[in-house]
């Protein structure tokens, strides 16, 4: 690299070390939101050894994953001597996960195939030489990119590079479940997020009163992708429409506590680790979780995690559920005020007879009882009033399905 380059890359590096923030988001992973230079040594000729320094202080370690930020530009320099590293693709043939991956071949012509181009300008030569890698990134190059040694039997030395858009990484959180619709067997799940998140690797935990512990299989959710915004559906029923947001259970795999009804259930969602492995055990873990009961009684198993979900301030209370009916037709995420933070107070359960109140199937003389009995706030506005024996009457008058 010339002089002028090695000044420019000098000067990048000067200015944007000031307001560079670093976030250490996982074991081995950085979220690096800034420019800073990266410093590569190495240990023998088994890993890299990456540090850095910025406004949070000084970071590194042994092939760490860095989540990088499109129109930002990083500075990578090499600072011992052999071992020249260079930036691929995602087609270089790697194994393993965050820390310890390994790159699967030793063939140099499959390493320049992946080597972004030009190769010269992506390839940092060991010290004592001044040459260091300048990457500017630009919108539109998100995406997995990884870094390795040159020599084609350092194996070892390698390492995964995402590239995100400027706040833009996945909250595994983001993705809650949205509704339960018990007249089409289906649940929804919604990504309330601003960026894209990959199910893969992801898992269920459902329990009603009879089940307890059925697990989804571990890679039924594979390559399937909750757009920012979006939405995705297991259907219970496995009569799901030709359309890839549409799941069938079976197809998911593993099992479900079945049947997906008003009764007691619990569901909990959970996302892998850094390493790609789901544990049961790890509340945090958890994206979310949900539970519901006809009246709070005859439990079962139902609850089977819902004290991790508790502990991990995703629910509010054991023996809190939603409350549903007989003839309840979907549950609703309604309120998102306490962020991931859900109880039975956060939600609305769609009755297909709502003036049924006692719930018997049939509008008669005791529903009319129970509503004036209990001055029931039919309309829902916190008053019981006039507007509320109006609704009613409507309802009652309209029937039952």
């Amino acid at each position: 690299m010339s002089i002028k380059s090695i000044a420019l890359g000098l000067a990048l590096t000067m200015s944007t070390a000031a307001i560079a923030q670093t976030t250490e988001i996982a074991p081995s992973v950085f979220r690096v939101e800034s420019g800073v230079d990266f410093q590569i040594s190495n240990v023998g000729s088994s890993d890299y050894v990456i540090s850095w320094t910025d406004t949070n202080g000084t970071f590194g370690g042994m092939d760490p994953t860095l989540i990088l930020t499109s129109g930002e530009s990083y500075t990578f320099t090499r600072t011992s001597g052999s071992h020249p590293f260079v930036i691929t693709d995602d087609t270089l043939p790697v194994s393993g996960s965050d820390g310890s991956y390994s790159r699967t071949t030793f063939d140099g012509a499959v390493i320049d195939a992946a080597t972004l181009a030009p190769i010269a300008d992506f390839t940092a030569d060991p010290a004592p030489t001044a040459d260091f890698i300048q990457w500017d990134l630009m919108i539109g190059d998100e995406g997995d990119y990884y870094y390795t040694c040159r020599v084609t039997g350092h194996l070892g030395m390698t390492g995964r590079i995402q590239v995100v858009e400027a706040g833009g990484v996945a909250d595994q959180r983001d993705i809650q479940v949205r509704s339960v619709d018990f007249a089409s067997g289906t649940i929804e799940l919604y990504n309330y997020g601003t960026v894209d998140q990959d199910l893969s690797g992801w898992r269920t935990c459902t329990h009603d009163f009879d089940d307890v512990r059925r697990y989804s299989s571990s890679g039924g959710l594979n390559g399937v992708m909750i757009e920012a915004g979006t939405s995705v559906w297991f259907h219970y029923n496995n009569d799901a429409p030709a359309d890839p947001d549409r799941l069938n259970i079976s197809d998911i795999g593993g099992t479900f506590a079945s049947p997906l009804d008003q009764d007691a259930y619990g569901l909990q969602l959970y996302f892998p680790d850094t390493n790609g492995n789901v544990s049961f055990g790890n509340g945090s873990l958890i994206a979310d979780h949900i539970q519901w009961n006809i009246d709070g009684s005859g439990v079962g198993n139902a609850e089977f995690r819902t004290v991790q979900s508790v502990s991990e301030g995703l629910w509010t209370a054991i023996g809190d559920f939603i409350a549903t009916e007989t003839g309840s037709e979907s549950i609703e995420l309604t309120d998102l005020g306490d962020g991931r933070f859900h109880g039975p107070g956060n939600y609305t359960v769609n009755a297909s007879c709502p003036a049924d109140l006692n719930d018997d199937d049939v509008l008669d003389f005791f529903d009319i009882s129970f509503f004036l009995s209990n001055q029931v706030d039919f309309n829902e506005d916190t008053v019981f009033d006039f507007f509320d024996i109006s609704a009613f009457l409507s309802a009652f008058g309209a029937g039952c399905p």
